[in-house]
């Protein structure tokens, strides 16, 4: 089945050289095959997809000299 996933950043700079940022990743926390693995490379009890990363938060400070 078709899907998407919903990344969000926010930056706001406060002078020149000095930013700060906000993200979220997956925001709406879908899940999803994140990459397949080739049938005969799979154990029978396991599945032959692996699931992609679920909401992740994240954020940092960005300095331009």
């Amino acid at each position: 089945d078709p899907y998407a996933t919903v990344d969000l950043r926010g930056e706001y700079r406060l002078n020149g050289q000095v930013s700060v940022f906000a993200e979220v990743t997956n925001l709406f926390d879908k899940t999803y095959a994140g990459s397949t693995l080739i049938v005969d490379q799979a154990r029978p009890d396991q599945a032959a997809f692996l699931p992609g990363d679920g909401r992740a938060f994240g954020g940092g400070i960005s300095l331009k000299f």
